[in-house]
């Protein structure tokens, strides 16, 4: 159970990143610092939930 809304949440994660690599190669193309900085981070969140992820597996064991 623990481990399918982990997934969920994982899946979640790739979408967020996805739209933010996408919204990144906008970005470069336009000089729209403030943008830039809200894709960063959303990438940023990304990774968090992934250290957060790993660390849930880990003290589950």
């Amino acid at each position: 159970m623990v481990n399918e809304s982990m997934n969920k949440q994982r899946n979640e994660s790739y979408k967020y990143l996805k739209k933010a690599q996408r919204l990144e190669k906008i970005m470069i193309n336009s000089s729209n610092k403030c943008s830039y900085l809200m894709v960063s981070g959303l990438k940023e969140n990304f990774w968090m939930s992934e250290i957060h992820m790993e660390k849930k597996k880990k003290s589950a064991k």
